[in-house]
């Protein structure tokens, strides 16, 4: 995956660590992990590390450190087997990860509750984070408007409602919610600017979010697209006991 790659062809995600990472860290995209672990390492001896994304259940590669993720609004402990739920195993999976991160935590959250997630979780409590969402400011990828209020909000992803909760302690909001990876198209693009032509008054931008820019970047760069204001909402992780995390995996690396 390069950084002047398509979604269509590699994938938002893939191509936003493209983007991000491009200078000292090789993306790739493989239907089986085995195969692209390979290849890698054909194309890229040099390469130390291979960090695998959603992999929890590929056993055809025997990773050396797991890492589960939960989220805080949907932890695997109130959830169940498919198709009763969302889980791809048994919740006894967990005994396989060597930490577990509590994702998308409300600021607020309390040591109290802290832990009564970790006694739900049930594993070591010494390998157990959690983490929250970090807003930046929204960046211009067209034209820039000063100061906005009103805000149309674009989604293609599974989960908005973090960044929507958000966005309404700072804009007045309307929200187009499209399918998880959805393929933007050229008509998608004319609706949206159709709406935001008429949703509310002036100053106000269309806004996405990272992923989905990774899709719509090339649609909004033509044609008439680039006369709208597009922007993108970065987002970074924060890790509670970051230190310590970092220290957990250093150790790992440092025995391989």
């Amino acid at each position: 995956v390069k950084p002047n790659s398509s979604a269509s062809e590699v994938g938002d995600e893939p191509l936003f660590y493209a983007c991000q990472f491009s200078t000292n860290v090789h993306v790739a995209v493989c239907e089986k992990r085995a195969n692209g672990v390979k290849r890698i390492m054909h194309d890229h001896p040099e390469s130390d590390l291979i960090i695998l994304d959603d992999a929890f259940q590929h056993r055809a590669v025997s990773a050396g450190f797991n890492i589960l993720l939960t989220d805080f609004n949907r932890p695997f402990y109130h959830d169940h087997i498919l198709p009763a739920g969302n889980l791809r195993e048994w919740r006894s999976g967990k005994k396989r990860a060597d930490c577990v991160i509590v994702t998308k935590c409300p600021s607020d959250l309390d040591t109290n509750s802290r832990n009564v997630i970790k006694k739900k979780i049930g594993t070591d409590t010494e390998r157990i984070f959690f983490s929250r969402i970090s807003y930046g400011g929204p960046i211009a990828f067209s034209q820039e408007v000063e100061s906005p209020v009103n805000v149309l909000l674009v989604t293609g992803i599974a989960n908005a409602a973090p960044l929507v909760e958000h966005l309404k302690n700072n804009y007045h909001l309307e929200h187009l919610e499209y399918g998880d990876h959805y393929a933007f198209t050229a008509a998608d693009i004319q609706e949206i600017h159709q709406k935001f032509d008429t949703f509310a008054p002036e100053p106000k931008i269309i806004l996405t979010t990272e992923k989905d820019f990774m899709r719509l970047k090339d649609q909004v760069s033509s044609g008439q697209a680039e006369k709208y204001p597009w922007y993108y909402q970065p987002i970074t992780v924060e890790i509670e006991e970051e230190e310590k995390f970092k220290a957990l995996i250093n150790r790992y690396v440092d025995t391989v």
